[in-house]
């Protein structure tokens, strides 16, 4: 574009348009812009990802405590009606494995159980088996499961370090008047 006697251009006004520069190898080499992209992903994409698998196995870890938690209501809701009062650990652990979404659960599940008397200031009993329960009891389960991160790259941020998230699921219940029968 020419004004009265100066010329512009967008080369900055250089002897033969600027076009001698560019078309040598320094000139190609300096336009383009092809790997930026793939260094801007080596910088991001692994953090990225991290995040990504992070959030993935908080979600299995929530799953996970979701699941213990259901499989001690269902457990509960049969022995306070007297429907289960000849289940052992190893059947309620059996019923809370059955969520699903419990990774290897026969080994990292440990199920507990105490009985409390009604009233103020009662002392907790251990309870040897669920047949053993009076009506009106009030009863405590809790269900303690190690869930093992599955990401490596994650161990140092879940849980305690050692790989391990502990995963806690309790139901309280008082018992109905059922009639007690004798188990095995």
């Amino acid at each position: 574009m020419t004004t009265g006697s100066v010329s512009t251009s967008e080369d900055g006004g250089a002897p033969g348009g600027g076009r001698a520069l560019r078309r040598g190898w320094f000139g190609r080499w300096r336009r383009r812009r092809d790997g930026s992209i793939s260094i801007e992903f080596a910088f991001l994409g692994p953090v990225f990802l991290l995040l990504l698998f992070g959030i993935v196995e908080l979600v299995l870890v929530s799953l996970s405590g979701t699941s213990v938690r259901v499989g001690l209501q269902d457990v509960a809701r049969d022995i306070r009606v007297g429907q289960a009062q000849c289940i052992t650990d190893a059947d309620v652990r059996e019923r809370v494995c059955q969520q699903g979404f419990l990774f290897n659960c026969q080994q990292n599940i440990a199920i507990d159980r105490a009985r409390f008397s009604a009233g103020p200031g009662a002392d907790a009993v251990a309870v040897a088996q669920f047949s053993d329960l009076q009506a009106n009891d009030v009863v405590l389960i809790t269900a303690d499961y190690d869930y093992a991160v599955i990401n490596p790259l994650l161990t140092p941020f879940l849980g305690d370090g050692s790989g391990v998230v502990p995963v806690t699921g309790g139901v309280v219940f008082k018992s109905e008047n059922f009639v007690n029968v004798s188990c095995p």
